[in-house]
């Protein structure tokens, strides 16, 4: 019996030996983990800013922004998207086909960047440790976006869809519908989170407009002058340039900036930076992304000012724009794609066309759709409530008014109208979405899904 006492008089303190032992492994674990997620954030912000303080090319921020990534093989998705960007476009200028000493490292990074994307289709608010989640982190605002790397990724594979593998590829067109689905699902959620927590009942249309809101994304690319939409919009710029203007040759058109800095910015840094700028240009160096060589843009350009009434307004925009090939005071100017962006785009506001000059991202045209599909839904709305068809009439009140329900025959065909105004959406930007036109429209479509 004493026995018996005395064994049972010894548990506690053996379990509480466990408990302790169990509570110091975690706060170690936890430690650890913590301190390794300040290093990767530290890691993440230094290579973001030398990214950003690049001119595009592969200067020393590139460089030293490239290596701050490789030194890590705890790498996440932004982590192998950013790498491989600067393999791509700051070393190889965009041009994968002349760039066979990273073509292999550039879709190896990038499919390091889809698989984690798979297994971290959205931006989470908890850092994962291991198998468990010990501890929350404050969120990282600045954090690309999957679904803005995943199209970015689109771009790259529609610039050289036969020069990369096949099990790449796959992968993308794996990864792609995972990552839009899953946004859609928190863009959901956080609707419904915000709307519980100022204890307010959405209507449906209400829910829509919030949804099309949280569906839209906002990311810093300081590479957007290769984004696929940007391009398409200055070759179709180009080519309405090339077909409503009288164009000079060249060594006319430079003559005339050599004047017109020289009566100008004789003795000024601006004037100087824009002789360089013209040295540069000079050169004729062929832009594949547009199919023209920078010289022949600059002619373009510098002649359209002749045919507007600012004419010298366009050709001090002009000159503004060769200063910024030098971002930051840099001696090395940027990238081909972005001396002619910034010289197609001098012309924005001031050219007679207001559609001259006035290109979007792939991610602001989808944006701009996500923005447009409550709009869509808001005429539908109106129109259904003017209706004779009593049956509209309680679809339109059923999006209005909370609680209320319609006939499903009668929401499927209100349903198709809205989808046939997205679909008009959709269709007048199909050249700048590309391959992404269809998850873009997949998505338009969900948003009505409430």
């Amino acid at each position: 019996m004493e026995s018996t006492v005395s064994i049972i008089g010894k548990a506690p303190s053996g379990i509480m030996a466990v408990a302790v032992a169990v509570l110091v492994i975690a706060a170690i674990i936890l430690v650890y983990a913590s301190c390794n997620a300040g290093k990767a954030t530290a890691r993440r912000e230094k290579y973001r800013k030398l990214f950003n303080e690049s001119s595009g090319v592969f200067d020393a921020p590139a460089k030293e922004a490239l290596d701050t990534i490789l030194s890590s093989t705890a790498r996440g998705a932004e982590d192998a998207y950013t790498a491989a960007t600067i393999l791509d476009l700051n070393v190889g200028d965009g041009n994968l086909r002349g760039n066979r000493a990273n073509r292999q490292n550039i879709q190896q990074l990038y499919t390091e960047a889809l698989h984690d994307m798979q297994r971290n289709p959205v931006v989470p608010a908890t850092q994962d440790v291991g198998l468990f989640t010990l501890f929350d982190v404050e969120e990282d605002e600045n954090r690309l976006d999957p679904l803005f790397m995943v199209q970015h990724i689109g771009g790259f594979i529609d610039r050289n869809p036969d020069v990369l593998q096949r099990e790449f590829i796959d992968l993308y067109a794996q990864t792609v519908p995972h990552v839009h689905a899953k946004k859609v699902e928190q863009a959901r959620a956080e609707v419904v989170a915000k709307a519980t927590a100022e204890g307010r009942v959405l209507s449906r249309a209400e829910a829509v407009e919030q949804l099309t809101d949280a569906l839209e994304t906002h990311n810093t690319d300081p590479q957007n002058v290769h984004d696929s939409a940007v391009n398409v919009g200055l070759r179709d710029t180009l080519a309405t340039l090339r077909s409503t203007t009288k164009i000079r040759d060249f060594d006319k058109c430079s003559e005339e900036l050599r004047q017109y800095i020289s009566d100008n910015h004789r003795d000024s840094a601006k004037g100087q930076r824009a002789l360089s700028a013209l040295e540069t240009i000079s050169a004729g160096n062929f832009n594949s992304s547009i199919g023209a060589n920078e010289s022949e843009v600059f002619a373009t350009v510098w002649s359209r000012a002749d045919e507007n009434t600012n004419t010298e307004q366009i050709r001090e925009a002009v000159v503004d724009a060769m200063n910024d090939f030098y971002e930051r005071g840099s001696a090395n100017p940027v990238c081909i794609n972005g001396r002619c962006g910034r010289l197609i785009g001098s012309l924005a506001t001031l050219d007679r066309d207001p559609t001259v000059g006035a290109v979007q991202t792939l991610e602001q045209h989808r944006n701009d759709i996500m923005s447009q599909v409550s709009a869509a839904l808001q005429r539908e709305i109106d129109i259904a409530s003017r209706s004779e068809d009593a049956g509209l009439k309680r679809v339109a009140e059923s999006y209005t008014v909370p609680g209320v329900t319609a006939d499903p025959a009668h929401e499927q065909r209100f349903i198709e109208g809205v989808k046939r105004e997205i679909d008009t959406i959709i269709d007048a930007k199909k050249e700048v979405l590309g391959g992404s036109m269809e998850t873009i429209k997949k998505d338009a479509y969900a948003a009505l899904s409430v």
